[in-house]
């Protein structure tokens, strides 16, 4: 642990300081707002950021430190994943639960970066594509079914399929394409230590 980060510790520790207080964002300050940011929503994880940070000159400071390009999500995760893993270490059994959500922006038409996440092509009234992400998570829960943290997740944005693997997708309800063709091989074989 760095000294700066030594100077985020104070006698009344707190969950967000314990799971994201050695987060290097390039600044200590950085990382006293992600702390701060996190400890709004254990506060309150049903709100908007808005809401959550209580006034509207807390909310600007988490939208910049969301947009600042020092601060990477990969750093974020990576810190709350090394938590979750420690806290595996108590238990004889672990369950890794893996599910796909699917975040549309169809409502959001300045996105850029998106894939199509939904379609349907029927008629000219019926035809539409919704523009998205997809979100595939893996999750450590117990046995008697306490989440103890995240242990992977990766958001991507859908390629376009080639017409040959929507054709035979279309004749075969989805059969006849091969694993290797299909989105979930990213899933297949994700070994977690």
């Amino acid at each position: 642990m760095t000294t700066t980060h030594k100077k985020l510790i104070h006698s009344e520790r707190s969950w967000a300081l314990d799971e994201f207080g050695e987060v290097d964002c390039g600044d200590i300050r950085l990382t006293k707002r992600l702390v701060k940011i996190a400890d709004d929503f254990v506060k309150s994880p049903e709100s908007s950021i808005n809401q959550a940070s209580g006034s509207w000159a807390e909310a600007k400071a988490a939208y910049r430190f969301l947009q600042n390009d020092n601060v990477k999500e990969s750093e974020i995760l990576a810190s709350h994943v090394k938590k979750t893993r420690e806290r595996t270490k108590n238990y004889q059994t672990i369950l890794s639960i893996q599910d796909t959500s699917y975040m549309s922006y169809k409502n959001h038409k300045k996105t850029t970066g998106l894939g199509v996440i939904a379609s349907r092509v029927r008629s000219e009234k019926t035809n539409f594509k919704t523009p998205g992400l997809v979100m595939h998570t893996a999750f450590a829960v117990t046995t008697d079914g306490l989440p103890i943290g995240l242990l992977d997740q990766k958001i991507h944005s859908r390629p376009p399929l080639p017409a040959e693997i929507i054709a035979k997708k279309k004749r075969s309800h989805g059969r006849a394409v091969s694993i290797e063709d299909k989105e979930s091989i990213r899933w297949l074989g994700r070994v977690i230590n």
